[in-house]
């Protein structure tokens, strides 16, 4: 099987796109999975690519490594995916043109209609804003309430687990969560699991951050999915939303009402932090999501080619 392939990353989260009508019906998920194995693209996501059903420009739909079914949605890939559409051909077969000083693509996933509004000059994609409100809402669909673990507060935020490293500390000092030492790992993966036994949830979804910024962000964070396959991102646009309306619901941020934005040091390596921002923007009425839009500083796209599985 030969199959077209494009590749990226926001901040270290790696994305592929797959053409979906070249993947035989009822194979896509395992097929992509073993693209984004080490043997292949070795990436944390992949985009298979499809032509618009409800008034979109792209339907898209996502597979992520380990998990059986699609995901709802991924943050970083449609960074990548709007500065592709931009910079690349990717989006000749969709009718999809650059257009400048700015332009919209409306993306049709499994969570619903998301918007991406690209700022282009001299054909480059200078920003991408994605519109993940269709996910926060879902977030607090699923449920969005503290919980303690292991002595440890936490708060669930849809299928993510959320940690505070500061208050990890407290309860268990000694911890090198800056570099994720042995002791780090072990205890994250008990938290996680601990999760997965409380909630009956499957999925590797993980933010943890602290308040050690240095970089011109606000907080320091880092995406521990799944530590025990290595799988750690540097940086994860629904993790940063879900960060987002985790400090909302503790009352760290300064309003409860009223529109926010909050700047994440991101990035680099899977470490704590890193040299580039996510930056949200949320707003919030009467207790819920009506704005939650997110945007990276630093997007690329690395290699296109074929790949030829068995």
């Amino acid at each position: 099987m030969l199959l077209d392939y494009m590749k990226g990353h926001m901040g270290g989260n790696t994305i592929a796109f797959l053409l979906g009508e070249q993947i035989p019906a009822g194979r896509e998920i395992p097929v992509a999975q073993e693209v984004l194995s080490a043997a292949y693209l070795a990436c944390h996501e992949a985009g298979l690519l499809y032509p618009p059903r409800e008034g979109g420009h792209l339907r898209v739909r996502i597979v992520e490594p380990g998990n059986p079914n699609f995901i709802t949605a991924c943050g970083g890939l449609t960074q990548v995916l709007g500065k592709a559409l931009v910079e690349t051909s990717l989006g000749r077969p969709f009718e999809i043109e650059a257009r400048e000083p700015e332009m919209e693509i409306l993306l049709e996933t499994d969570a619903g209609q998301v918007s991406l509004q690209v700022e282009v000059a001299g054909g480059k994609a200078l920003r991408v804003l994605t519109d993940l409100t269709p996910f926060a809402r879902e977030c607090y669909e699923m449920g969005v309430y503290p919980m303690t673990l292991r002595g440890v507060e936490v708060v669930r935020v849809g299928k993510f687990l959320v940690v505070d490293g500061e208050k990890l500390g407290e309860i268990f000092p000694g911890l090198d969560l800056a570099s994720l030492d042995p002791e780090s790992r072990d205890l994250l993966q008990d938290l996680q699991e601990e999760f997965h036994s409380r909630t009956g949830l499957l999925s590797h979804d993980y933010t943890l951050f602290d308040r050690q910024a240095g970089s011109g962000g606000d907080f320091r964070a880092l995406f521990p999915h799944d530590i025990g396959e290595g799988w750690i991102e540097p940086a994860c646009g629904t993790g940063s939303v879900a960060l987002g309306i985790a400090l909302f619901e503790t009352g760290e941020l300064p309003a409860r009402e009223g529109a926010f934005r909050v700047a994440l040091e991101t990035g680099g390596g899977p470490l704590m932090g890193g040299p580039d921002l996510t930056t949200l923007e949320m707003a919030y009425a009467a207790g819920r999501p009506v704005r939650a839009c997110f945007s990276h500083s630093f997007i690329q796209i690395t290699s296109l080619g074929q790949v030829i599985l068995p």
